[in-house]
């Protein structure tokens, strides 16, 4: 009895905690969830704003090569990286880096990889709050604008006056001079120093927002994971227990069959080796058992008297 009642209560809290168990690897994997898609949103838009800053420093890059240089090369990989990022030509895999200016080689284009979207829409749809997404249009806007003094330079270098209204001037000879006192002015560098501020600002923003959500996730998962391993280990405890319990009842078992064994060996000795006549009757009076004893105090073998009742018991004489 006290045995079965140990097993209940072993068994009730095994159930309990393989409950517990199930409960908690399902909420470790909702957390989980949560924790990929909080660094999913922080990869995105800190990838975002770095494509941003890589394609503003390819399209410098490129404008100022073209500028000292006058290769076309340059200008047409400007152009390019201008329409991915404008969503008129398909954005490539892993389109922030890559130099496009080493890239962009003579007749060779970006491969197709990607969806035609403009830089403003991907931004739109990252999952970025209002705030971010203002601090990333201001960097795009600042970027657009540069690109304007970046063309008029470019044109100065063809022979090309460009009014900013989309009127252009042919002049008799290239302009290189202006197009390298355009991109070297104070007011060109303000310029470019106005798309990295908000830049910077968004990225604190990302950080902020993302890595407090991202550090409490983290620290529920490991305390999660460590509930996890301690009931894990007071199941293996129950288990042991219960194991060692039917252990020792099985060897309480075979003991005392053992002995059970053992005494009936003995009784069956005693029994059939007795000086003294041993009967055993049922209800019906008949013979269940007799020693030899008792039989041939009557004349009988034991054979002839099993089976017999006490008043056919003359008959049974041979």
């Amino acid at each position: 009895m006290p045995s079965k009642r140990l097993f209940f209560i072993l068994f009730f809290f095994l159930f309990t905690f393989l409950t517990g168990l199930g409960i908690l690897t399902f909420r470790l994997f909702r957390n989980e969830e949560q924790l990929n898609d909080r660094l999913e949103v922080q990869h995105n838009s800190l990838l975002l704003a770095d494509e941003l800053r890589q394609s503003y420093d390819d399209l410098t890059r490129m404008a100022h090569t073209y500028v000292a240089t006058g290769n076309q090369r340059y200008e047409r990989a400007y152009r390019t990286v201008l329409d991915i990022r404008n969503g008129k030509s398909p954005r490539p895999v892993n389109y922030n880096l890559s130099y496009w200016d080493l890239y962009l080689d003579e007749g060779q284009k970006p491969r197709a990889d990607g969806e035609t979207i403009s830089l403003h829409d991907l931004m739109s749809r990252e999952g970025i709050t209002p705030e971010e997404f203002n601090k990333l249009a201001e960097a795009v806007n600042n970027s657009d604008e540069l690109t304007k003094d970046e063309r008029i330079a470019m044109n100065a270098v063809k022979g090309l006056f460009d009014d900013r209204k989309g009127n252009f001037t042919v002049k008799k000879k290239p302009d290189r001079e202006m197009a390298i006192q355009l991109l070297n002015s104070d007011a060109y560098h303000k310029a470019k120093a106005s798309i990295m501020k908000p830049i910077n600002e968004f990225i604190v923003m990302v950080e902020n927002r993302t890595s407090g959500d991202i550090s409490i996730l983290e620290k529920h998962s490991i305390n999660l994971i460590l509930a996890i391993i301690t009931l894990i280990l007071f199941i293996l405890g129950i288990l042991a227990v219960s194991f060692v319990i039917i252990l020792r009842q099985i060897t309480r078992r075979q003991k005392a069959e053992a002995l059970l064994r053992e005494s009936e060996t003995q009784f069956r000795a005693l029994f059939e080796n007795a000086g003294d006549g041993i009967i055993y009757l049922s209800v019906q009076t008949q013979i269940v058992k007799i020693n030899r004893s008792f039989a041939e105090m009557h004349g009988y073998t034991v054979d002839e008297m099993n089976n017999v009742t006490l008043q056919n018991l003359g008959a049974c004489r041979t």
